[in-house]
């Protein structure tokens, strides 16, 4: 795919907003903003339909011009995110060594292969995003077997979203540092991990206890072992990569999305010069790479779009909303304080199934129902928060993961998200629910 004038604006507002990250200037805020506002313009054409009647709703629904020029300013943080997954992507699909753990999760005997799925795919996804989950996708692709396809299917969503409760390289953790400034990383990454593990075991539990015996066993070949040489590569691109993010954040003191946007081109240059061996190789691998990242950013203008109005109708709902009015009626309606946390899980998750998109809600949940009109915590509710991000775009048709999935299976999204996901993810947030009240009572 060839770079066009899209491509070009993407990766110009992209600059604008890592220096504006690196030296916060109103100039380069307004300079990256317009840069959006730009992107949007010349690409909204080619953006499907039903994505930009849920932008155009967003945006119409947000108020006035003040509350506009705010959502797509803030708005930059995921234009990094997703630059810097696409710079990664390449590479991932072309290493070695990440192709070697790949044969090796999906040659595993039926018994163990879900909990092999669920979570490779969470510790792949974790520091690679959607890259990562597109090297186990092709397990599914091939399978002919449609109660082993929804299986799977369900193995890897859930392996893949759960990461969404702790990891810096997924959206949801730039939504929640962005609209709770006073958090650090560290405070929601800790109990982001526990919930995410809860999510993993209650996967595999669920899927034990309700997979019937099969009629007609499947043949049982040996699983293909990791090679000895490709162990060190595999512990040293994800610890390597998390630890030059994690040292600009907290030693230089930018934000996340400009750190990845910082990091991940300069990484993936050098990794993809890496696996074409020869040193004299490097140079045409870098320029090949880099024409292919600028080829594929504009296909992230659904989401641009998408986020920007997101972030648009969040900040005006509620600015609508009188936080007193709120207060009174939880104080009147839901006294507990444990049940106002299960009853916030279970209502993002419902409206996630609804179609509604995360970003959405987190953004009006954040804004209406602060930590302290709830009466929680403010880690314990940014934890809540992201454990339900994952869980409820597992149920949701509309969300990337889930129209990935239905395009590597060739189901429809609403029979993946609407009848295969359900039960699983049921049981999943009750355990969510049940971890959280523990923890908030443990830490009170």
């Amino acid at each position: 795919m060839k770079p066009s004038v899209g491509s070009w604006v993407y990766l110009t507002t992209a600059a604008f907003a890592i220096v504006n990250g690196l030296y916060p200037l109103v100039w380069l805020e307004y300079t990256a903003s317009a840069l959006i506002v730009f992107f949007i313009a010349i690409e909204f054409r080619s953006v499907p339909i039903n994505q930009k009647i849920a932008g155009l709703v967003l945006i119409g629904g947000g108020g006035g011009w003040s509350v506009a020029i705010d959502g797509v300013a803030r708005s930059q943080k995921f234009l990094l995110l997703f630059f810097a997954v696409s710079w990664l992507q390449i590479p991932v699909r072309e290493s070695p060594a990440l192709k070697a753990i790949g044969r090796t999760i999906v040659s595993q005997p039926p018994g163990r292969r879900y909990l092999f799925l669920s979570t490779g795919v969470h510790l792949l996804g974790s520091t690679l995003n959607l890259a990562g989950l597109s090297l186990l996708a092709g397990m599914v692709e091939r399978q002919t077997d449609p109660v082993l396809k929804r299986r799977l299917t369900s193995a890897l969503m859930q392996g893949f979203t759960s990461a969404s409760a702790w990891s810096p390289f997924y959206v949801s953790i730039v939504v929640i540092l962005t609209v709770m400034p006073d958090l650090t990383l560290f405070a929601v990454v800790l109990p982001g991990l526990l919930t995410a593990v809860g999510i993993l075991v209650s996967g595999y539990i669920f899927d034990r206890m309700t997979r019937k015996p099969r009629g007609v066993q499947e043949a049982r070949q040996p699983p293909v072992p990791l090679p000895r040489n490709r162990r060190g590569s595999l512990a040293f691109i994800p610890l390597s990569l998390v630890g030059l993010i994690v040292t600009l954040h907290e030693g230089v003191g930018i934000s996340i999305p400009a750190a990845l946007g910082t990091v991940a081109p300069l990484y993936a240059l050098v990794w993809y010069g890496i696996i074409g061996g020869n040193a004299a190789n490097w140079l045409p691998r870098s320029r090949d790479l880099a024409t292919r990242v600028l080829g594929v950013l504009p296909t992230m203008r659904s989401e641009i779009l998408v986020f920007v109005g997101a972030y648009i109708f969040g900040t005006g709902i509620a600015g609508i909303i009188p936080g007193d009015l709120v207060a009174g009626v939880l104080d009147r309606m839901l006294p507990w304080i444990d049940l106002r946390l299960i009853v916030l899980i279970f209502t993002v998750n419902l409206l996630g199934m609804a179609g509604l998109h995360p970003v959405v809600t987190v953004i009006l949940a954040v804004q209406v129902l602060p930590p302290e009109v709830i009466g929680l915590r403010d880690w314990v509710f940014a934890a809540a928060l992201m454990a339900t991000w994952g869980l409820s775009t597992t149920v949701s048709p509309y969300s990337a993961t889930t129209l990935f999935m239905a395009r590597v299976s060739g189901v429809s999204n609403y029979t993946i998200a609407w009848r295969w996901n359900p039960p699983a993810i049921f049981f999943a947030t009750l355990v969510v629910c049940a971890l959280l009240v523990t923890v908030r009572h443990l830490t009170l």
